[in-house]
């Protein structure tokens, strides 16, 4: 069976989430999976963008479900924006009501 690579990077240590562009549900599922083995009471830090790609609703929609899976464990998420192009998607989409958002481009 060919198992394709996730399209993110998950690093449970500092802990964060590195997602370059557009991820399939198979991705959020198993994203999901590993935030919720996250201690309470954690900073999840979220790069979003930097692949000439740029994010879907499918991937906003799985950002908001996992901030709401952070927020039920007592933690909570900071999204980084690391391109214009995902910056002004995310503007458009209002998330910096949702989210503690840094634009660096």
């Amino acid at each position: 069976m060919n198992q394709t690579r996730p399209r993110y990077q998950f690093d449970a240590g500092i802990p964060s989430l590195t997602i370059p562009g557009r991820l399939n549900s198979a991705d959020l599922s198993a994203m999901q999976s590993q935030a919720g083995m996250l201690p309470s009471g954690i900073q999840l830090k979220v790069l979003l963008g930097g692949a000439q790609e740029i994010v879907d609703s499918i991937t906003l929609g799985g950002l908001i479900m996992l901030r709401s899976s952070l927020d039920k464990a007592g933690s909570s998420l900071h999204l980084k924006i690391l391109d214009q192009q995902n910056a002004r998607i995310v503007q458009i989409a209002n998330l910096q009501k949702l989210f503690s958002v840094e634009f660096e481009h």
